[in-house]
């Protein structure tokens, strides 16, 4: 089974075992644009009960339970694989084998907490909150949704534990082709080389 249409560029391609795992009551989905439209409606029910959302503390955000469980929320009326880690490695040079994503996210937290917490220049909010983005993406835990969830618990840790302003991601829809896609995954190439300040204009 495969969609038709042409996914964003950096996006993983979905495989076909995933592709049928597609919830029954949106099993008539044949093409990219209709997935879209479906996963926006989920992530749309996400967004009302991020609003409603209560402020909570660092530590249970930074932590793969809360990622998986906002992976859920965000595509589980979509995909029977929502909120589960990957199971198969990708063609890509940075992406965790799947033996090690748990290995690997939790080094990940570990991390942004040591950022935010106890370095001796604990880097701002936003600083944490892109190279959380950032650290994620590169992991790609999921088989797919990885770069909107990683926005999604960047964006909780700036408004619930920080009590700032989300970021702006290009004011633009990043899961379509287009010329703010593109700058975003420049920002994400140059912060592969350990470079986050196009990153970083790019989300503020």
């Amino acid at each position: 089974m495969a969609l038709i249409g042409t996914h964003a560029p950096g996006a993983t391609p979905l495989r076909p075992e995933e592709i049928a795992a597609l919830r029954p009551a949106v099993s008539w989905i044949t093409t990219h644009e209709q997935l879209n439209q479906a996963e926006a409606a989920n992530i749309a029910e996400y967004e009302a009960w991020m609003q409603s959302a209560r402020g909570v503390a660092l530590k249970r955000v930074l932590t793969d339970d809360f990622l998986i469980r906002l992976h859920k929320r965000m595509f589980g009326n979509v995909w029977r694989w929502a909120g589960q880690y990957r199971l198969h490695d990708l063609q890509n040079e940075f992406a965790s084998p799947h033996t090690r994503i748990r290995q690997d996210m939790r080094v990940l937290f570990e991390d942004m907490t040591f950022l935010a917490t106890t370095a001796l220049e604990p880097v701002s909010p936003q600083e944490l909150a892109a190279r959380l983005h950032h650290r994620i993406v590169r992991v790609h835990p999921f088989p797919n949704g990885n770069g909107r969830t990683s926005r999604a618990i960047a964006d909780f840790l700036l408004e619930k534990v920080f009590r700032v302003e989300r970021f702006r991601w290009g004011s633009a829809d990043l899961a379509t082709i287009g010329e703010m896609r593109s700058e975003y995954i420049a920002g994400l190439e140059e912060a592969d080389r350990g470079d986050y300040e196009r990153l970083m204009r790019f989300c503020i």
